[in-house]
Formats: structure tokens, C-alpha cells, sequence
């Protein structure tokens, strides 16, 4: 999937996900325009691997449900999942709820998360949470 340019809104987006055993693989590419985030954005979800390049644009992660304390949360490496968040332009903007990296819960497995900034790449995030068992990584 790309973002090159415009308004796209999506209240839940998972960037590889792997929930019923299917290939989980998935990848997006920001260059341009603006991405608004709801309530969540995941990227390597339950065993998925994910993977975001982002060169441009903006990404903007705003709550749009009834408790902003608790959503618009961004994942990367969620449940067993593998997530990359590569920023080197544009900005990534968390307005709200929680930055997670390498997250799990209840039984879920251990996920693996990585965020990678560089060049001009601008990450804005109120809440970040790096839980201590996680395999995770920030550049």
C-alpha cells in the first residue's frame, strides 16, 4: 500500500497481519499527503511481519473514540508479530494514547519491534512504552 499524496483516514490499519495462519507479510510506503489514525495502527500484528517506509508526508495517530486516554495507539510488533517503522522524512505524529514496541499481552508470544529514524524523519509521541520483555530496538 502507498501514500503519495491527499487525505486517507482509516480508524484501524494492520500492516502485516497474520491472525488465521495465512502468509502475514504486509508493507506501506509514505511519501506524500497525510495518513489519520483513529483508534489504531499496528504494524507486524499476531505473527505478521510489517514493515513502514516512510519518506514524506505526515502520519497523524488521533483519537476519534470515547476514551482518547486508551486509543489511537500505534504497535509496532504486536503479539508475536515483527513490525519496522523506518521514518527518514516526513513526520510521525502521536496525539494521544500510547506508542508501544514490541508489545504483548495475556499468553500472546513475544513480538519484535524496531523504529528507525533518520535524515529529516520527525517522530512527535506522548506516551512511548517499551515493554522490558520485548525484543526492540530505536535508531
Amino acid at each position: 500500500m502507498a501514500q503519495t499524496a491527499g487525505n486517507t483516514n482509516f480508524d484501524y490499519l494492520a500492516v502485516g497481519e497474520d491472525i488465521q495462519g495465512n502468509d502475514g507479510d504486509g508493507f506501506l510506503n509514505v511519501s506524500g499527503g497525510t495518513l489519520n489514525i483513529g483508534v489504531g495502527m499496528q504494524v507486524g500484528d499476531f505473527g505478521g511481519e510489517g514493515t513502514v517506509n516512510q519518506t514524506g508526508g505526515t502520519v497523524q495517530l488521533v483519537p476519534t473514540c470515547s476514551d482518547p486516554a486508551n486509543c489511537v495507539s500505534l504497535n509496532i510488533g504486536n503479539q508475536g508479530g515483527t513490525g519496522e517503522y523506518n521514518i527518514s522524512g516526513g513526520t510521525l505524529v502521536q496525539n494521544g494514547g500510547f506508542l508501544n514496541i514490541g508489545r504483548n499481552a495475556d499468553d500472546n508470544p513475544q513480538s519484535q519491534g524496531t523504529l528507525n529514524i533518520s535524515g529529516t524523519g520527525l517522530v512527535w509521541s506522548g506516551q512511548p512504552q517499551i515493554p522490558p520483555s520485548a525484543q526492540r530496538s530505536i535508531h
